[in-house]
């Protein structure tokens, strides 16, 4: 059989056929086995779509940048007065938080001095405190919340009481916020206990330091 001469009207190869191209070709003319083109999204529908994939992660952000934790009794990084000391009134100082994460179902409540000579130490540590309380009042009654032992075994608020010319120690009031009402804690626990407990909850927290010194007198 004889070849058949290329004529140059062969069709193009299916993958090869571009719809709405070359004369007397309609534009809706597609080769077997080709499907057509999605029109290109709108810009509107570009941006809808942007704005909804960013949404989230920068809600997500402002949550956790927002979370705070002041005290009226004293400034951030400032003296605590005296009547927060053991020695003297030994009364908890006011704590103010804010801007707590959706979803927040409890907070806790931590105060550690670094600059203790054994150590780190606890001052106090509550938890269970219910997110109706945007904070604690000064000289707050911690009995309906669940208190583990602090550096002087009680199972309350101990105030600085650092050693006679040891120079300034810094007392972090640390507050979490949780996912969770309650811990798997009891009164009277180690406060590593609720530290623990507290693993895998914390959706935000934030701090406040007072500082204080015991003079040599």
């Amino acid at each position: 059989m004889a070849d058949t001469p290329d004529t140059g009207t062969n069709p193009r190869p299916p993958h090869e056929t571009i719809a709405g191209t070359g004369p007397g070709i309609p534009d809706d003319a597609l080769a077997p086995g080709e499907t057509e083109l999605p029109a290109p999204p709108s810009d509107e529908e570009v941006g809808k779509a942007a704005r909804a994939l960013d949404a989230p992660v920068r809600n997500e952000r402002s949550r956790t940048m927002a979370f705070e934790v002041s005290s009226p009794s004293f400034a951030d990084g400032g003296a605590l007065p005296d009547i927060h000391a053991r020695d003297h009134g030994n009364v908890l100082p006011a704590l103010d938080w804010r801007g707590a994460p959706e979803g927040t179902e409890s907070y806790a409540v931590i105060v550690r001095d670094p600059d203790a000579p054994q150590g780190t130490v606890t001052h106090l540590a509550v938890c269970d405190i219910g997110p109706e309380h945007p904070g604690l009042v000064e000289g707050q009654d911690l009995a309906s919340f669940t208190v583990c032992t602090n550096v002087f075994g009680d199972t309350s608020y101990g105030g600085p009481r650092p050693p006679a010319g040891h120079g300034p120690h810094h007392y972090h009031f640390k507050v979490r916020a949780l996912d969770v009402p309650t811990l798997d804690v009891r009164t009277g626990d180690d406060p590593q206990a609720m530290i623990r407990a507290a693993e895998g909850h914390v959706v935000a927290e934030a701090e406040t330091v007072g500082i204080y010194e015991h003079g040599e007198k």
